[in-house]
């Protein structure tokens, strides 16, 4: 059974033509987690085509220090990716991540990150795994009004495409929303459910990640 693996990609460019080449070469399977198992299992794949560490001139990678140190043993040097590097500020900058100097907080945005919790949970109380009743009811309802079912996934920790399609979706599904809690009892209306003044919140929020979703496609696809 594979426990993990990542892929590779190698870049080149023909001096005569000037043309740049992508090519997936395949999947690498490393031993552990750590910078020197990925190293060996990236150079298994690279020496099947003839690859050597003397021929790789830059490593284009995550930003996490398994990543860089990776970077490092296969390189000489820290690889970089502009998505990532685009992914990681947006996170910063809407509150998902929080900058840390000597293990202390020096930079938050907790109102951003407070209501994509709260999205999270209203949107994870209906299409929650171990209370299907929930889903169930919720389709129900949008028959019995004539709407069809959307269904709004939660954002993962990787892009913030998944942030912005979350709210995309939730802003499509505001009136369905609302009337499924509408039938709940108060107590989970007022648990899960948005309040008007937090739904014109993410109005504002999607709006401005609608283009900084844009700028991170973009960005992968020149990278």
């Amino acid at each position: 059974m594979i426990k993990q693996f990542f892929s590779i990609s190698v870049y080149w460019i023909n001096l005569q033509s000037w043309i740049l080449y992508k090519l997936a070469f395949g999947l690498a399977m490393p031993d552990g987690h750590n910078a020197q198992a990925c190293n060996n299992a990236a150079m298994v794949v690279l020496k099947r085509y003839g690859i050597r560490h003397s021929d790789i001139v830059l490593s284009i990678n995550d930003t996490t220090n398994t990543s860089l140190a990776t970077s490092r043993l296969i390189v000489g040097t820290d690889g970089t990716c502009n998505m990532h590097l685009v992914n990681l500020a947006c996170d910063h900058a809407t509150g998902k991540r929080k900058r840390t100097v000597n293990k202390e907080i020096v930079n938050s945005f907790e109102e951003c990150e407070d209501l994509r919790l709260a999205m999270r949970r209203m949107i994870g109380y209906i299409w929650n795994k171990k209370a299907k009743l929930h889903k169930i009811n919720y389709e129900k309802r949008n028959e019995q009004i004539g709407y069809n079912v959307i269904k709004v996934g939660i954002d993962n920790d990787m892009r913030i495409s998944g942030y912005a399609r979350m709210y995309q979706q939730a802003l499509r599904c505001k009136w369905t929303l609302h009337q499924y809690f509408a039938h709940e009892k108060s107590l989970v209306c007022n648990a899960y459910e948005l309040s008007d003044e937090r739904w014109q919140f993410v109005v504002e929020v999607e709006a401005i990640i609608r283009s900084v979703y844009a700028l991170s496609f973009a960005t992968q696809i020149d990278s």
